[in-house]
């Protein structure tokens, strides 16, 4: 079985220089794939503005259902699934926060990541919510 460090390091190389006070260091040097967009700048920048006002609309959500009194918000099961779905949500905003950071070319390693984050964090985050508003209709 493969250690931690040469699954990090599987796309990049290794080589030892020596640098001007004699010692020796391991310069890594990128030798995988790339990912970059097909998308002109113009529509990269319109999905970077939407991914942002659709990650701020969640967590404004997010927050709003919680803050508000309502009867329902003392349901244990339903405190219960909005807590376990803070985990998605927290998954999704670190994808949209690569994503937005993100520059033409990346490695491919981290637009898979990206990509995951952004797709199954919002999936187990629909799921969950779906779960909150079933335990809401249960309970009235």
């Amino acid at each position: 079985m493969k250690s931690f460090q040469d699954r990090l390091f599987k796309d990049f190389d290794a080589k030892k220089v020596t640098g001007k006070d004699g010692k020796t260091r391991r310069v890594y040097t990128y030798v995988g794939d790339y990912a970059a967009w097909t998308l002109t700048p113009d529509d990269l920048d319109r999905y970077k503005h939407l991914y942002i006002g659709g990650g701020i609309a969640l967590i404004f959500l997010y927050i709003w259902k919680g803050v508000v009194s309502f009867p329902i918000n003392s349901y244990q099961y339903l405190g219960g699934a909005n807590l376990i779905s803070l985990v998605p949500l927290m998954a999704l905003v670190m994808g949209l926060y690569s994503f937005i950071r993100a520059k033409k070319e990346m490695y491919l390693r981290d637009c898979k990541q990206m990509k995951g984050l952004i797709l199954w964090g919002a999936i187990l985050y629909l799921i969950f919510q779906t779960a909150a508003f079933v335990l809401c209709v249960v309970y009235m």
